[in-house]
């Protein structure tokens, strides 16, 4: 469709430059305006060919292809192997193509695809956290904030890691690291209404010591 009215827009503006040439050679010699709109026809049948070439250039076949995975991974499930594929051959478009005219969309479609994983990786940690099951948990938290240090889901983590890390601490190195974690939290979240119960599981680990 994109391309059809690429072509009627070329077809158009072409031949309001042929009429336009026409109206400004009036009274001069015929030959001269016959080969204005010649010229101006060869130009016309040369970019309808070029467009239509491009169908099957490497640079639209390589869209498609990141295109047909990102449609592959929009089903929510967790295996991210679709996704990471289409995020890769995205990353591949974007830097051999910079100036393609697709290259809007594909940093829209790999932002998107991006902000999928992000949840999705969030969605597997925060699952085994409420399973109880804290030893993975901490494993894929940790991880999460190494591939997304900038992510809206930050706080959370490190709020969750806090109870993990209180919940796993049975002996004095375990009490020290909830410590560590605790004052990382505070100090980078300040006015967070969750500092009130790590205070809780501060103190009930201090007087362990």
């Amino acid at each position: 469709m994109k391309m059809g009215c690429k072509l009627y827009k070329i077809f158009f503006l072409s031949l309001f430059i042929m009429m336009g040439c026409y109206v400004k050679c009036y009274g001069e010699k015929e030959n001269f305006c016959k080969n204005k709109i010649s010229s101006l026809l060869r130009k016309l049948n040369f970019y309808s060919k070029k467009n239509l070439l491009e169908k099957d250039s490497e640079e639209n076949v390589l869209f498609q292809r990141s295109f047909n995975n990102y449609l592959s991974s929009l089903s929510f499930d967790l295996d991210p192997t679709k996704t990471k594929k289409a995020i890769e051959e995205l990353n591949q478009f974007i830097k051999k193509y910079p100036n393609s005219y697709k290259i809007s969309e594909a940093h829209k479609l790999l932002s998107e695809l991006e902000n999928r994983l992000e949840k999705k990786d969030f969605y597997i940690a925060h699952t085994y956290f409420l399973m109880k099951k804290y030893n993975a948990a901490l494993i894929y938290f940790q991880n999460f904030l190494i591939d997304f240090p900038k992510s809206n889901f930050k706080e959370k983590v490190l709020y969750q890691i806090c109870i993990i890390k209180y919940k796993l601490a049975n002996n004095k190195e375990k009490v020290l690291n909830f410590f560590e974690e605790y004052n990382k939290y505070i100090k980078s979240y300040p006015n967070s209404p969750n500092i009130k119960t790590l205070k809780i599981f501060y103190k009930k680990l201090l007087n362990q010591l």
